[in-house]
């Protein structure tokens, strides 16, 4: 019975550590602003992953 206890006991922990390795390992990268800018009214930037982003108040010509 003991021994049986100990084998769960390790078999549970080795799980416990194999499932938050994974959660341990993710990061967040950012893209990276490779342009801006602005032009009147407007700001844009350019990014990393090639999105243009403008924004600005009023009028956009």
């Amino acid at each position: 019975m003991k021994k049986t206890r100990k084998i769960i006991s390790l078999l549970l922990s080795i799980l416990i550590i194999m499932t938050s390795v994974p959660l341990m390992a993710v990061e967040s990268f950012a893209a990276d602003v490779v342009r801006s800018g602005t032009t009147g009214e407007c700001t844009w930037t350019l990014d990393s992953d090639g999105v243009l982003t403008i924004s600005g108040n009023g009028q956009m010509y």
